[in-house]
C-alpha cells in the first residue's frame, strides 16, 4: 500500500511537473526557433534579417496559395506551406512591419480575378482546366507594386533572394525621373 501510494504520487508529480513546464515554455519561448536542418536551410541570413529590420514604412505581402487545387499535387502543396512559413518568419524578424495576407484564390471568383490582375500566373492543372496559384504581391505606402508571378519549387533556393529583393525594393523605393520634351528654344541666361 505504501509503496502504491508513492508511486501514484510520483507519477502525479512528474505529470504535473511535465505539463507546468511545457506550459511556461510554450508561453516564454513562442518566439524562438531552432533550425537543425543542414546548411540552416529554415534561417534567414545576416544579410535578409538586416533589411527586414531596416523597414520603415508598412509593406504588404498577399500570397496567393491555391492549397485546395494542390492537395493532388503535393510538390507544388508542400512547397506553398514552405513559402508561407517562410513568409511568417519574414513578419517576426520585421517586427511586424510587414502584413502578410494569405489568400485561397477560389476558381471563378474575385480572388483569382485580383491574382491575375496583379499578375500572377494560373498553374495549369488537369486537362479539363482547373488552375491553381502559386506566386505572391508586394505593395508599400506609395503603391508601389512588385509581383512574383509565379514561384516554382525548381526555384526554392533563390527563394530567400527572390524575396528579400522585392522587399528591400519596395522599402526603399526609387524616385522616378521625369523628362520634359519640347520643341521650342531652350531660354539660357549668358553674362
Amino acid at each position: 500500500m505504501n509503496k502504491f501510494f508513492l508511486t501514484g504520487t510520483g507519477l502525479i508529480i512528474a505529470l504535473v511537473l511535465f505539463l507546468g513546464v511545457n506550459i511556461i515554455a510554450n508561453n516564454i519561448l513562442t518566439s524562438q526557433r531552432l533550425d537543425v536542418t543542414s546548411g540552416s536551410l529554415h534561417t534567414l541570413s545576416e544579410g535578409t534579417g538586416k533589411i527586414l529590420r531596416a523597414i520603415e514604412e508598412p509593406i504588404t505581402i498577399r500570397f496567393y496559395f491555391s492549397s485546395k487545387q494542390f492537395t493532388e499535387i503535393p510538390e507544388f502543396g508542400t512547397y506553398g506551406k514552405r513559402v508561407r512559413d517562410l513568409l511568417e518568419e519574414y513578419v517576426a524578424a520585421s517586427r511586424d512591419k510587414i502584413k502578410l495576407l494569405v489568400i485561397d484564390p477560389e476558381p471563378f471568383s474575385e480572388t483569382e480575378d485580383q491574382a491575375t490582375g496583379f499578375g500572377i500566373q494560373p498553374i495549369p492543372l488537369s486537362a479539363n482546366g482547373e488552375k491553381g496559384y502559386l506566386g505572391l504581391v508586394g505593395t508599400n505606402s506609395i503603391d508601389d507594386e512588385i509581383a512574383i508571378p509565379m514561384l516554382s519549387p525548381d526555384r526554392e533556393g533563390a527563394l530567400e533572394y527572390d524575396l528579400t529583393k522585392m522587399v528591400y525594393n519596395l522599402s526603399n523605393p526609387t524616385k522616378r525621373v521625369i523628362g520634359l520634351l519640347s520643341g521650342l528654344p531652350v531660354v539660357t541666361t549668358q553674362q
